[in-house]
């Protein structure tokens, strides 16, 4: 999970009021802030990095989408950005379906998409703990070879599943990074700098070694 920071400061003659500085990856509901920090699920290709895996691991195919809790904003990111990603590409969506963020969801969903798919490359999914149960649901087929599973978060199940070669690939979202840029953010904004209302923050692709 990538850390959320709100940094907050009091504003000039009126010291019960606290107006938020920097937010970590999330605006704030009343819409009030000086500058949002966000990795790069908010910016145009959002999550390209498993869609440039797929497409190096195989330039043209069959990939399934698990995606996350129907109509949250990290699901609508996750799938829009990676859509958009494979445009221009041989790769075609044959399913995306919700598996809620859910590991055993993940799973049976993956069953229903094996079924129904004879011929598929890849699955992409919105969250390693879907990824690790479509992980479980392709061994159980007997397709492990021939189908690359990608997810986001970089858990640890999921680092061990690429190193392993279970999983083709993980993101990892840099809390570390997010919450140094935060504070950076916050120093300038103290010391009178103008801020970007809007910083992405890279994200990183984690493949085995």
């Amino acid at each position: 999970m990538a850390a959320v920071l709100d940094i907050h400061i009091a504003q000039a003659g009126d010291i019960t009021r606290l107006q938020p500085l920097t937010h970590a990856r999330h605006a704030p509901a009343n819409g009030l802030g000086i500058a949002r920090l966000a990795d790069e699920r908010v910016a145009p290709l959002k999550h390209a990095y498993p869609a440039r895996a797929a497409r190096h691991g195989c330039g043209k195919g069959k990939v399934a989408i698990l995606e996350g809790i129907a109509g949250s904003s990290s699901a609508i990111d996750r799938e829009e950005g990676f859509v958009a990603a494979l445009e221009g590409t041989g790769i075609e969506v044959v399913s995306s379906l919700t598996a809620n963020y859910s590991r055993e969801e993940g799973a049976t969903v993956t069953e229903d998409v094996l079924q129904a798919n004879p011929e598929l490359n890849a699955i992409y999914a919105h969250n390693d703990e879907m990824a690790l149960g479509a992980v479980r649901a392709v061994a159980a087929a007997g397709r492990s070879a021939e189908i690359k599973i990608y997810g986001i978060d970089a858990t640890d199940d999921a680092l061990a599943a690429v190193e392993s070669g279970e999983m083709a690939a993980t993101v990892q979202q840099q809390p570390d990074v997010q919450i140094q840029i935060a504070l950076e953010n916050a120093v300038k904004y103290l010391g009178g700098e103008t801020l970007e209302p809007l910083v992405n923050i890279p994200l990183k692709l984690i493949v085995k070694q």
